[in-house]
């Protein structure tokens, strides 16, 4: 499974930045397997584990969005509003654009999940043109 944003135009087109609020929340309770899953782009979280029990979770990619980090022309939580367990970002100072970023794996009372071979990544850090800088 694959939860997929296009948050970034790469035809060339006019600059449209797109985003969505959440990626994969799990909140099962009976055994759950997730294994080579991704969640890219996502504006609060990639996974959030809420509430879940008995989950194995393998090879899990989250990809942050493009438009987060210092800079930025809004930090999360806006324009949402956090709810379901989603991270609401109280532990960073209001307009801290590198703290209030995607958080890749939320955990929020949780039993029995096992997380094995994960990955997060992280490829913007300022003011973003939705353009892609090609070397």
């Amino acid at each position: 499974m694959w939860v997929w944003t296009a948050d970034h135009s790469e035809d060339g087109g006019p600059l449209q930045i797109i985003s969505t609020g959440r990626g994969i929340l799990v909140e099962s309770t009976k055994a759950t397997w997730l294994v080579g899953s991704g969640s890219e782009h996502h504006w609060l979280y990639g996974y959030n584990f809420n509430g879940a029990q008995n989950v194995y979770a393998g090879l899990l990619q989250v990809e942050s969005p493009y438009n987060q980090g210092r800079g930025a022309v809004q930090v999360a939580p806006a324009p949402w509003v956090a709810r379901n367990g989603d991270p609401d970002f109280s532990w960073c100072n209001g307009g801290d654009g590198y703290c209030r970023s995607s958080v890749g794996l939320n955990v929020n009372n949780a039993q029995n999940l096992f997380l094995y071979g994960s990955c997060t990544w992280a490829f913007f850090d300022g003011p973003w043109n939705g353009k892609l800088h090609k070397q």
